[in-house]
Parts: structure tokens; sequence; C-alpha cells
């Protein structure tokens, strides 16, 4: 593409004839400058690299600049130069290569070296120290990897893609992915409190955004990453025009998923469910949101996928997609059913009169349980036998479920999540007609619950 032809499409991004949330690409095919009017240039941080046009085997081998920098050397992004383009939402795109991944690799450095916390692959999996570890990653020693780091500003969420893949999701609680007072991003080079967390490599493309790009936009990016390195302004004015234009006129291989998600007892739409379209490895690849029962979703022809669908007050489903052509639509009706709880988790129990909790092997499975449904809460029910007042029975079924909330508190269990409720000897599992059943009276029921 001429020099001519380059220009004239950036100019109509910046006149703003197509509009779009701003966004600085770096391919070095124009040094460390970016190919938007008014990108700062990337700073070389370290001993200075070498641009190469190499063949990158990962784009089928097709030769792509890319910057070379050795050991604790990289780049660095000026905020101070882009009038706070990272002071609020923002995404970081890069695919780099890094020669040696043993142990800690540092990949991006918030605090301009003054913290050893920040993003890294460890081990092989993605990282952001000291606060969170991911699934393992497609990251080896010499090969291109394609990562996307996005903060939403007002959710506090910090999220890492690998491969177009979510990797490692996590509340920014510490703002620890807010730039401090110098105003820079560093890309590569290991900060200045513990050293050799860095390796030398290669870095093919950096754009910054300054909004959270979605899950199905990174997907995209992964999945079309030849087309991406090589169209340079054709890729920058396609971008430019918004996401769904761009679905129009480069994405129409795409399948187009929709239907409807309804109750299966009187067969009405469910408003507010929530679907997770997820690759056959259990990889996020989408989350929907759903403000009525209708949904549409794009997904890739002849590929399998899991789709997770979640509604407050009914069982989850997990359907498996298989797209059996290279085009067209899928349509897809799913029911669900009200979740009716039978019976609790555990049954904890006391002594006679006693408020000593029995057993310690309960607390795992309940732990457990939550883990599982980060959806549902639990009910804490306390119960007695029929010996003695009933108003001290009532008030002792309140303080053994007293008991048994305590020890959860101290088990890191959310306060929102435990609801409490004492019965005292009303709701027998059996009749007290005997030493053996009234023990079995003496408990704290832990049942599933919906928030």
């Amino acid at each position: 593409m001429n020099e001519m032809i380059r220009g004239i499409l950036l100019l109509l991004v910046v006149t703003g004839q197509a509009t779009a949330q701003l966004r600085y690409t770096y391919d070095f095919s124009n040094g460390l400058n970016g190919l938007e009017e008014g990108a700062p240039p990337l700073k070389i941080l370290g001993k200075a690299g070498e641009i190469k046009d190499d063949p990158i085997r990962e784009l089928q081998g097709n030769k792509k600049l890319a910057y070379y920098f050795e050991a604790n050397s990289g780049l660095s992004f000026d905020n101070n130069l882009s009038k706070g383009f990272l002071d609020k939402s923002y995404s970081v795109e890069i695919y780099f290569m890094l020669r040696n991944l043993e142990d800690w690799r540092r990949i991006i450095d918030f605090k301009n070296r003054k913290s050893d916390n920040g993003c890294y692959i460890h081990n092989r999996k993605v990282n952001f120290f000291n606060f969170a570890t991911g699934d393992n990653a497609a990251v080896r020693p010499g090969k291109y990897t394609h990562y996307i780091f996005t903060r939403d500003h007002k959710k506090g969420i910090i999220q890492i893609y690998v491969d177009g893949e979510l990797k490692l999701e996590f509340p920014d609680k510490g703002k620890e992915a807010v730039l401090d007072r110098d105003q820079v991003l560093n890309f590569f080079q290991d900060d200045l409190v513990v050293n050799h967390e860095a390796s030398e490599g290669a870095v093919a493309y950096i754009r910054i955004y300054d909004e959270v790009v979605t899950p199905v936009f990174i997907f995209r990016r992964f999945r079309n990453l030849l087309s991406h390195m090589r169209l340079g302004a054709r890729d920058l004015l396609a971008d430019s025009l918004g996401e769904a234009d761009a679905d129009e006129e480069g994405y129409a291989e795409d399948l187009v998923m929709s239907g409807r998600i309804y109750n299966g007892k009187n067969l009405q739409p469910l408003s507010g469910a929530e679907l997770y379209l997820k690759t056959m490895s259990d990889s996020v690849v989408s989350i929907n949101k759903l403000t009525s029962g209708d949904y549409t979703i794009r997904i890739r022809p002849e590929t399998a996928y899991k789709l997770g669908i979640f509604s407050r007050g009914y069982k989850p489903r997990e359907i498996l997609v298989e797209p059996a052509t290279a085009s067209g639509s899928l349509k897809t009706h799913i029911r669900m059913e009200e979740e009716i709880f039978t019976k609790p988790i555990v049954a904890i129990p006391f002594e006679q009169s006693g408020l000593g909790v029995q057993g310690g092997s309960w607390i795992g499975e309940v732990v457990a349980f939550l883990e599982s449904r980060p959806d549902l809460a639990i009910k804490l029910e306390g119960h007695t036998d029929n010996v003695g007042d009933f108003d001290k029975n009532v008030e002792l079924s309140w303080k053994r479920v007293d008991a048994v909330k305590k020890i959860l508190l101290e088990n890191n269990i959310a306060p929102d999540r435990i609801i409490s409720q004492g019965y005292g000897p009303v709701r027998p599992a059996v009749a007290n007609q005997s030493e053996e059943a009234r023990r079995l009276n003496r408990r704290v029921e832990v049942w599933p619950a919906h928030r």
C-alpha cells in the first residue's frame, strides 16, 4: 500500500469521518512511532534494541517487522505525552516472544520499576504478582504469543487473555494497574526490587486502547492475527469504523447462533440470564448478560463449544454446540427448570444443650459448594430436640446458628452469602421418641439458597 493511500486512510480516522474510541498502534513500520496522528513514540528501556524484518513461524512464516531487545530491556509508553490516555479504563494488546521463560518473566510494569507487582509469565501461567495466578497458557520459549490486558475503571476488574482465551480475572482492589505519578507503562524490563526476572525477546505489535475491549473482539483479533499483522493501515481503518461494521466486512464467515432462554414451566422468556461461551478446554470466549430472554452470539463454523446458562432461581445448564455448516445461522431455544433444593449440603450435629460444633469436614464441603456455585448463598437452619423449655430451645437454635456462622466467616465466607434462621424444636428431622432420635434433631443444617 503506497504512502498516499495510507495517508488518506489515516486522515479519515483523524478527521472523524469514522468514529471510534482512541487507539494507538505500533507495528514498527515507522520505527517506534505510532501509526495514528498524536500517538506518542515508544521510549527505549535499558539497552537499545533493533528493528528487524524476520520470518515469524506463527504468522505462517511471513516476514514481520519486530523490535528485538536484550534481557532487562524493553519499551515504554509515556502517558504524560498522550493527555491521560490510560487514566481510566484501558486495554493493552501485545504480540511478543521471549527467549527464556524459566521462573518469573516480566511482561508489563505499571509503577516504573518501583514495585515488584505487575504482569508476569510464571512457569507457563499468567500471573499478576502478588494477587492472582491464572491457568496454564500457550506460552513457550521462542514462540510468539498474543496477549491482551484490560482494566475496567468503573468495576475495578482486571482481565488477561492469551491467544484469544481468558486466563485471569480478578478485582484490582489496590489499584495496582493504575499508573503511578511517573505515568509510564513499561514492557519487558524488570523492576528494581527483585532482579533477574526478565528475558531477551521480540515484540511485533503493540496497540493501546482507551477502553475495555470485549471478549468477542479479542477472540477475533487472535483468530485473524495474520491479517491484522499484515494489513497495516487497512486494519486501522476497519477498526476505526467500529466493531459492528468490521464484523460485517471482515467476519462474514462466522455463524450466528440465536434463540430464547425460557422458563420450562410457563414458557415465558427469562430476563437477566448469563451465557458463558467456552471452548472445549473450558476457556471463556465471551460472556453475555441478557436484558431479555433473547440472545445472539457469533461462533466459528464447524467448531465445538460449550454454552453455560445461569439464571437466578433456575438450575444451571450447559449444552454442547456443534455447528455443522460453514456459514449461516443456528437457532437454539434453551429450556430452564426452576431450581428446588430437596436436601441440605450438610447437617452439623450438636450435643444436648451444647454449642460446641461437632466435626470439621463439613467446612470443606460448604466452601467447595460456594466456590462451585458463585450465584448462590447458604442458609443456616438451627434446630433442637423437644427437651426443656420451648422459648429457650428457640434461643439455643439461634446460638447454634451463630456458632456455625462464626466458623464460616473465619474461613473467608462473605457475610452476604450467609442467611440465618433458628427454628427451635418445631422442625424435627425425626420424631423425638428416643435419645437416638433426639440426637439427630440437635443440628444446624446448611442449605443452598438463592441470593
